[in-house]
């Protein structure tokens, strides 16, 4: 990989570089992207409803990712530990 003095001095390189290839790509890397989640839409779904997590101070059941910020949000007077 890059170091970071020759990253650092060459960035606007790297950058333009990295957007001709997003623009000229982009349609096939959707394309792709696409059929990969329709190929694997029922087993994407299944797991999203199998990854829940109950809150521990009002007990509802939100996406597991989602708990702490619901935590620091809904129950700000509550200390987590």
């Amino acid at each position: 990989m890059y170091n970071k003095a020759w990253y650092e001095t060459h960035r606007e390189q790297i950058n333009e570089k990295r957007r001709m290839r997003h623009a000229e790509d982009s349609e096939q890397v959707n394309e792709k992207r696409r059929q990969d989640y329709a190929r694997r839409r029922e087993e994407i779904l299944r797991k999203q409803r199998e990854d829940r997590q109950e809150c521990p101070h009002c007990h509802l059941t939100f996406r597991r990712c989602y708990v702490q910020k619901h935590i620091s949000t809904r129950h700000k007077c509550i200390q987590v530990v």
